[in-house]
């Protein structure tokens, strides 16, 4: 089979709408200025098993900013100022996604 090879895929500022279907009432988030950049996407038959990449991605990297949401019971509105999530190896255990996540709780 014929490989494809991208080296790089970017958006930028794009509106996403996530919807929670698993309740009787589906929950609707919409992520705002969300940035996406996918980095030496790899197509071929020996890259299907290749566990260093991911979605046949080296690394997928989202910023996301200014996202807001209600905590379950209502009382407490959550914000991420901003958010960087990055598909690499973690370092020590930690996902990066958890190293740089910034959110406050306000009631």
């Amino acid at each position: 089979m014929p490989s494809i090879h991208v080296g790089a895929i970017y958006f930028r500022n794009i509106t996403a709408i996530y919807q929670n279907g698993t309740k009787p009432k589906p929950a609707s988030y919409v992520l705002k200025e969300m940035n996406l950049a996918a980095t030496d996407l790899l197509i071929d038959s020996a890259k299907q098993t290749d566990r260093s990449r991911t979605l046949f991605c080296r690394d997928i990297v989202t910023d996301l900013h200014h996202f807001s949401w209600k905590m379950a019971d209502g009382l407490y509105l959550s914000k991420v100022d901003s958010d960087r999530i990055a598909s690499l190896i973690p370092v020590r255990g930690i996902a990066p996604a958890l190293m740089s996540l910034r959110i406050t709780a306000t009631k």
